[in-house]
């Protein structure tokens, strides 16, 4: 997919706004490997190849996407391979039971983590 957003700028920008494209391909631009990084973290249904195909066309550099990919989808399945040993079927009886609650509290830390990220004041480099 990634590979693919590299050749299908055409095609995204033939299905949604100029504005709009133009503006999450900046956002894009801006955050790079975040914008990849965020999305690979979170559980299904959340929709991945979106970003995935929008990494390509905003030409993030095919090293800095694989280092993104491999540490949210590496941490995310870590996390859950930690949490099945622990807790077992435990987890999954509370999951059923209280599984809004859970995806809504890890979407909204998430998203905090996210805005943190923004707001951090970053060290500028003189050249």
């Amino acid at each position: 997919m990634y590979y693919i957003g590299k050749g299908a700028e055409t095609l995204v920008k033939s299905r949604i706004s100029t504005h709009r494209y133009d503006k999450t391909l900046n956002a894009f631009r801006r955050h790079g490997v975040m914008a990849v990084l965020v999305p690979s973290l979170l559980p299904p249904p959340a929709p991945f190849k979106p970003f995935v195909l929008l990494a390509g066309i905003a030409e993030i550099s095919a090293a800095k996407f694989t280092t993104a990919i491999l540490i949210g989808r590496g941490a995310r399945y870590f996390i859950e391979g930690l949490l099945a040993l622990w807790y077992g079927e435990r987890a999954i009886a509370y999951l059923r039971q209280h599984g809004v609650e859970v995806g809504v509290t890890v979407v909204a830390l998430v998203l905090a983590g996210f805005v943190l990220y923004l707001r951090w004041p970053r060290a500028k480099h003189s050249a």
